[in-house]
């Protein structure tokens, strides 16, 4: 797992295969060495082909950067974007 908001950086983390066994032993699951252990679903990523000028690209990777890191809201990165994708 990894830390981004405003002012970190390059903090993370992870926690050890056995202790997680552990902990899910401790916690009434069946857990042994060679268990699987489900991951997270991947988000899916649209990508489609942009014609835009290399100004509202770049204004579009710094909103998306102030959402991620939690400086705005998801109602003032919709609208921002979507002002954005207006001017296109």
């Amino acid at each position: 797992m990894k830390i981004v908001k405003k002012d970190v950086e390059g903090v993370g983390f992870a926690i050890h295969y056995d202790e997680v066994l552990k902990h899910l032993n401790e916690h009434g699951f069946s857990a042994t060495q060679g268990t699987e252990v489900a991951k997270a679903p991947k988000k899916k990523v649209e990508k489609k082909p942009v014609k835009a000028s290399s100004d509202i690209m770049k204004k579009m990777q710094d909103l998306k950067l102030m959402h991620d890191s939690e400086l705005i809201t998801d109602k003032e990165y919709a609208q921002k974007k979507q002002k954005l994708l207006g001017a296109m």
